[in-house]
């Protein structure tokens, strides 16, 4: 165990992998995203995130990857295929998403009455539409950070394209959650705990329709607290102890130091100042919000919409010009701060913050 765990230590810092995003998303699925990112990105564009980690514990987990070597494969990707790839090869990647989502459409006839049938479905889709995904996160991170002057028009289209195809994943992730409760309801066990396989493991469950209690025992386990590698070369890592995950995350993961944080810097994505009391995004109940709220969060999504909708202002740790943060801010004209890196860590639940977004400062007054 201690050479397992000092070899993954050194191999996560040579692979140079650091905090990327942090979201609600079931392990089985973000293991289908991995392999989205990695195989089948290099098999469609002759480049891929090349590894990918995350930690996690229940459905919400931290993605760990090479950002800046992603953007420099970009680039070189680009510089590929000449001036005009938005006319080439952004038609056909939607094109490509159409596909995935008739298929979907199919799978999801089956989820109530033939859940494994679903699943197998999802199972063949799945890598093929994180490729997508991939690629146009990508391409978005690479345009919000580069220095070139863009086409408002390609901003706007490539933004806006990478929505359109992001607003599947949750459905996607809903609908194995409730094919997975199905499973067990027939089976007598706990089905979400089915959400805590693999990739892999999911294909030979699918297979074989049986699954052990020693198994079983594992995910329950996995649920509390896991750790995940996948490298392009094959190689794959999967941890359930905690001793061995604390380690790791110890060694290359360390929580940054937020004692003491009176004010963070962000970038502001649309004007105003005002001031509330944090409410962090993570199991908010909708029905009962507190009035004038800031809602701070490591990211936003389409699903969020109705509580993006009540708050008075966001605080954001990630994003950029191209985030979906900073699109639907503009939209519903809230004032937005983004890429704070570290708010959800640095405020807490009822703090009262001012935001001015004029600036891009976030300020706490109290708790």
């Amino acid at each position: 165990m201690v050479e397992q765990t000092q070899h993954l230590i050194l191999l996560i810092k040579r692979l140079n992998l650091k905090l990327a995003i942090s979201r609600e998303i079931s392990f089985f699925l973000m293991c289908s995203v991995i392999q989205g990112y990695t195989y089948r990105m290099k098999k469609s564009f002759a480049f891929s995130h090349g590894a990918v980690c995350i930690l996690g514990k229940g459905h919400f987990m931290q993605d760990y990857m090479d950002v800046e070597c992603l953007s420099l494969k970009m680039e070189q990707f680009l510089q590929q295929q000449g001036g005009d790839f938005e006319l080439k090869l952004l038609p056909s990647l939607i094109r490509d998403y159409k596909e995935i989502e008739k298929k979907y459409e199919l799978a999801t006839k089956f989820t109530s009455s033939e859940p494994f049938k679903t699943l197998e479905l999802f199972l063949a889709i799945l890598p093929e539409y994180f490729a997508v995904l991939g690629f146009y996160n990508t391409l978005w991170r690479y345009l919000d950070v580069s220095k070139k002057e863009l086409s408002p028009l390609l901003l706007e289209k490539v933004s806006r394209e990478r929505n359109l195809v992001a607003s599947l994943y949750p459905k996607i992730d809903q609908t194995i959650s409730v094919s997975s409760l199905e499973i067990g309801k027939q089976n007598n066990f706990d089905g979400d705990l089915l959400t805590f396989l693999s990739y892999y493991e999911m294909v030979e469950y699918v297979k074989s329709k049986n699954i052990s209690q020693d198994m079983l025992a594992e995910l329950s386990q996995r649920r509390e607290h896991y750790f995940y590698l996948l490298v392009e070369d094959g190689s794959e890592y999967i941890l359930s102890d905690k001793k061995q995950i604390d380690l790791i995350k110890n060694a290359c993961f360390p929580e940054p130091e937020t004692e003491g944080i009176m004010q963070l810097q962000g970038q502001g994505s649309y004007p105003g100042k005002v001031k509330g009391k944090v409410l962090l995004i993570f199991d908010v109940d909708l029905n009962h919000l507190p009035s004038d709220f800031i809602l701070v969060a490591n990211s936003t999504h389409p699903k969020d919409i109705q509580l993006i909708q009540k708050c008075s202002a966001m605080v954001i740790d990630e994003g950029g010009i191209l985030s979906h943060a900073t699109i639907i801010s503009r939209e519903l004209k809230k004032p937005c701060i983004v890429g704070t890196k570290i708010a959800t860590k640095v405020f807490k639940d009822g703090d009262v913050v001012e935001v001015d977004a004029n600036t891009g400062i976030i300020r706490k007054i109290s708790k």
